[in-house]
């Protein structure tokens, strides 16, 4: 006799086998639950922010140039990545999981690829101690093509 046998007292365990189908179903909805307020997180407070920067001429420069630009690309995969996201999640359908997964690497690496250069413009000027109006004005260049 097995351990599972001694422990039902012979019966089969028909609970055990219900409760891991039902598991992934469960763990979708939890997550497509807590995804669906991120995403409006997302963008609201990116289209904030993005509204008060264009709204005030007064704190224009190349530095808030690549702000938007990290808040335009987060805004973009609050309203297509996560939404195509949730949409495959609850679907399963395997174009929706292609369109997701292309949709998702490119908003987000557009995004990881802007604060990458946000970091090195904010290490250039703090190494160089002068404004560097070039590289600057060539990451903002590189950055919209």
């Amino acid at each position: 006799m097995n351990n599972t046998e001694k422990h039902n007292n012979g019966l089969a365990d028909h609970h055990s086998d219900n409760e891991d189908n039902s598991t992934p179903e469960t763990l979708i909805i939890i997550n497509c639950v807590l995804n669906a307020p991120l995403m409006l997180i997302s963008i609201l407070g990116n289209a904030f922010v993005l509204a008060t920067i264009i709204r005030t001429p007064s704190i224009r420069s190349t530095h808030m140039i690549m702000l938007c630009s990290v808040a335009v690309s987060d805004l973009l995969v609050g309203l297509i990545a996560q939404s195509i996201y949730i949409a495959q999640q609850l679907t399963g359908d395997r174009f929706v999981y292609h369109v997701s997964i292309t949709m998702g690497y490119s908003l987000c690496g557009v995004s990881l690829v802007t604060i990458t250069a946000i970091t090195v413009d904010r290490f250039l000027a703090l190494q160089s101690r002068v404004k560097c109006t070039l590289i600057i004005y060539l990451f903002s260049i590189c950055m919209f093509y």
